[in-house]
């Protein structure tokens, strides 16, 4: 009743060779997603490097800016403190001409203390001119030019020995601009300026 399976049908020689073609042209895409895949992974690496180096480079020029920037202040306070000893050996030098030209002339001197806040452009500078010889004897040529500073400007201030045989009551003055090329401006908004004698300061 029962005989052997009939024999199976043979895949004809054609379907088996394009069988074989589909299968290698499968492996080839895979092969080149594979590659294209590690270019651009290697790409990715490449890419953070060079971040991570501009990183670090970043770092360092920003810690060489402030070594910079702690060496000039540290130069500055040096600057600062060298300009205030010199300062204090010039008033204590005029102190000592003040003292030494009364003993030797007998004429009596008041010192007068300046100080006047004022905007100036780039290459200007205060003074004072007005009715001593200390003060210019209003030629602004020989006025008294007055100083600022890092942390006073717009402040300027200066001082004058003050011949009091020369000022009578009082002494008059006005402030004056000096550009860079010598020319003046006097400020001409207010009248002249007045210390009475028994006063040492000037605002």
């Amino acid at each position: 009743p029962f005989g052997p399976p009939p024999p199976r049908a043979a895949t004809p020689p054609l379907q088996v060779q394009q069988r074989r073609e589909e299968l290698a042209a499968a492996r080839r895409e895979e092969e080149e997603v594979a590659r294209a895949a590690a270019a651009k992974q290697s790409q990715l690496e490449l890419e953070r490097a060079k971040q991570q180096q501009l990183q670090q480079q970043r770092e360092e020029q920003a810690l060489k800016a402030k070594k910079i920037e702690e060496e000039l202040a540290v130069r500055q306070a040096q600057i600062d403190m060298a300009n205030n000893k010199a300062a204090e050996l010039a008033r204590a030098e005029a102190k000592s001409q003040v003292a030494r030209g009364v003993a030797s002339t007998g004429e009596l001197t008041t010192r007068v203390s300046f100080r006047v806040k004022c905007s100036t452009d780039p290459g200007e500078c205060l003074g004072v001119c007005g009715s001593a010889d200390a003060v210019g004897m209003w030629d602004a040529k020989k006025a008294v030019m007055l100083k600022t500073g890092r942390g006073e400007y717009p402040c300027w201030s200066g001082e004058a020995n003050i011949k009091l045989s020369q000022v009578g009551e009082c002494l008059r003055y006005k402030y004056i601009v000096k550009g860079a090329n010598g020319a003046c401006r006097w400020e001409d908004a207010i009248a002249d300026r007045v210390i009475q004698k028994d006063k040492g300061t000037a605002g």
